[in-house]
């Protein structure tokens, strides 16, 4: 398995009844997770809106978003589980990155 995490951060769409990102304002990355923390680049600071970042994995990780997040340290408290198969939005400010590891 190549513990694939796609993170791609965008703005809601609030027109549309149902929980969609903006096309205008998606920013997307592959990272591969591991047993040491790996962070994402940061979200964009250049949209207004309610930003959110959308996470699918492949295998099972824990998740943090801050300014320099640590699943490991200092937001292993405040981290969030996905299993593998996992597709979640979390709510981030811009400038805020997301940190993977895996679980």
């Amino acid at each position: 398995m190549a513990n694939i995490v796609s993170i791609t951060f965008g703005v809601l769409n609030k027109t549309f009844p149902a929980m969609i990102l903006d096309a205008a304002t998606l920013q997307s990355e592959t990272i591969t997770s591991s047993a040491s923390n790996q962070q994402s680049a940061a979200a964009p600071a250049t949209f207004n809106g309610p930003l959110v970042a959308n996470i699918v994995t492949d295998t099972a990780i824990y998740v943090a978003a801050a300014t320099n997040p640590n699943c490991l340290t200092t937001e292993a408290a405040k981290r969030k589980m996905i299993p593998a198969g996992g597709d979640v939005y979390v709510q981030v400010k811009a400038g805020h990155k997301i940190a993977v590891v895996n679980a």
